[in-house]
């Protein structure tokens, strides 16, 4: 079985929940097909790097972090995005530019949080999510899509789509553009 890579490029604060993926690795240990890459910087980079080697957790690399231009290339290599945040309710409200990159590369998308990215992961059919602090359900999304390679495929297409269409750079633009319209001027 070839391995099935899932990775979360970015920052590596508080706000991060990185945690969840040491310990969705630690849970998913037996599965041997499943790898897990961290890139990035922050502050919280050499404690989870330190708790890799303390914990002895093999399936999971923490790389240093790479230009834009280079992570294009290595999300085009990779088989499931990740990502996650720290179990705070408002942090479901977030936009962090890796769930675009995610969509673009035509990722399906794991998410460790509900909010307005989960919904429009389900209606897109593009990716899974689950409440935030139930590491049981974030290991089974990742499980399920590790485990499936049609459906993989099938929401990694659909999250190119969603890219290629309603966020594309032109459509956003032309939304935002109507919706200052709308606004009465003082």
């Amino acid at each position: 079985v070839d391995k099935i890579v899932c990775i979360h490029p970015g920052a590596m604060g508080p706000v991060n929940g990185l945690d969840d993926i040491l310990d969705v690795a630690v849970l998913l240990k037996e599965e041997d097909h499943l790898r897990f890459v961290l890139i990035g910087s922050g502050r919280e980079k050499a404690r989870l790097v330190q708790r890799l080697a303390d914990e002895a957790i093999g399936n999971v690399l923490i790389l240093d972090a790479l230009p834009k231009e280079q992570l294009v290339g290595v999300l085009a290599s990779v088989d499931i995005g990740l990502m996650t945040v720290a179990a705070m309710p408002v942090l479901e409200m977030n936009c962090a530019n890796k769930f675009f990159d995610f969509l673009s590369s035509g990722l399906p998308i794991v998410l460790n949080y509900e909010g307005w990215q989960a919904r429009l992961l389900a209606q897109r059919n593009c990716g899974v999510s689950g409440p935030q602090g139930d590491l049981q359900a974030f290991a089974e999304n990742i499980r399920q899509l590790a485990q499936d390679a049609g459906l993989r495929q099938t929401l990694g297409a659909n999250a190119r789509e969603l890219a290629e269409t309603a966020l594309n750079r032109k459509n956003v633009v032309a939304g935002i553009l109507t919706a200052l319209a709308k606004v009465e001027s003082p």
